[in-house]
């Protein structure tokens, strides 16, 4: 595994993930596996261990959305738990509502 960068400030899958406006997996799978191009090879995020996490560069992120040219976060929509019941909570009221 290469070593990070030193002119590049490391930030975590969570800021990473929030950035990019994906899950904190997603980011661990972008890192780990990469993401399947339909021209080549996968593209993987660049990511270092460091103790038990993984970090990421925001530079990093930059050139993974350029090698992809953003296909790994193009339609993806991620939901967090809270904005999930919230949104079952809201559709149960509407069909309650309607009668359903």
């Amino acid at each position: 595994m290469p070593i990070p960068p030193v002119d590049e400030p490391l930030v975590g899958v969570n800021k990473a993930a929030s950035r990019l406006g994906v899950g904190r997996h997603s980011v661990v799978r972008w890192i780990k596996v990469g993401v399947k191009r339909s021209d080549g090879p996968p593209v993987k995020l660049e990511g270092w261990r460091v103790g038990s996490t993984w970090k990421t560069s925001l530079a990093a992120i930059e050139r993974f959305l350029a090698a992809t040219n953003g296909e790994a976060v193009v339609g993806i929509c991620v939901r967090t738990p809270a904005a999930t019941r919230r949104a079952s909570e809201s559709a149960e009221r509407e069909l309650i509502a309607r009668g359903a």
